[in-house]
């Protein structure tokens, strides 16, 4: 299924910035996290060194279940408040949201991230 948290109002926050503290949020929580990094190549464009169709989650999470936790496998993209997904992007939540949980979170929508992230039973 895919999950779009409800918006409120926040202060811009850089999609690098809400990367950063969501990948700390994650930790605090006993989360695992991928994030594949992007490098400037000799031309300046920024590549990700990845085989396989372009477009996919900036962050996969997983955390085995608990009797004090909730476990999961999450596939996230993340984008600033005005950011929007490319044709890849979509089509990947697409593919993984029948089966998998696929999230699209912005800076507004940290307290539905506090609340998934640190879910317990």
């Amino acid at each position: 299924m895919v999950r779009n948290a409800s918006p409120m109002k926040a202060a811009p926050v850089s999609e690098k910035l809400f990367q950063e503290q969501l990948l700390q949020l994650a930790k605090v929580n006993g989360w695992k996290a991928f994030h594949p990094l992007a490098v400037r190549d000799f031309h300046g464009n920024y590549r990700t060194a990845l085989a396989g169709d372009k477009g996919f989650p900036d962050l996969v999470l997983a955390r085995k279940p608990s009797a004090q936790r909730v476990g999961g496998l999450l596939f996230v993209e993340l984008k600033s408040a005005s950011g929007r997904l490319s044709i890849e992007q979509i089509e990947w939540a697409e593919h993984l949201s029948p089966s998998a949980e696929w999230y699209l979170w912005r800076p507004n929508d940290l307290p539905a991230i506090i609340e998934r992230l640190s879910r317990r039973p």
